[in-house]
């Protein structure tokens, strides 16, 4: 099987959408909760990435601490406070459903791709 070549993602392509919901904004300082990324690869494939515990601002930091990744990058993250989901919850939860915007998403684990609220 022949090994797929990896070349470094361009970096001035990329961007990292935020996709924290805006009526969590109170929560934003000192609150802990889960940051939540959903990276790529220069392939297309996709993995998402949970840090329990932090705080948005933190969530923030590691979003572009994370970009600087060689062979990955950050599409979009989103912090979800401790008092709307825990971590457990967010990792255990279910997918599915039509979407045309992120928001159509009821669970907070969950993005929309190609027209379906996915993981990744």
């Amino acid at each position: 099987m022949p090994v797929r070549q990896r070349a470094p993602i361009s970096k001035s392509r990329s961007h990292t959408k935020d996709l924290t919901k805006t009526e969590w904004k109170p929560f934003f300082n000192n609150t802990p909760g889960t940051a939540i990324f959903w990276l790529i690869d220069q392939v297309g494939d996709g993995e998402q990435l949970f840090v329990p515990d932090v705080d948005y601002t933190r969530c923030r930091l590691l979003a572009g601490a994370l970009a600087t990744m060689k062979y990955w990058s950050v599409e979009s993250f989103r912090w979800v406070p401790v008092n709307v989901d825990d971590v457990a919850t967010l990792i255990n939860a279910q997918c599915g459903g039509p979407c045309t915007d992120d928001s159509d998403c009821i669970n907070n684990s969950c993005v929309c791709k190609e027209g379906t609220c996915r993981r990744k």
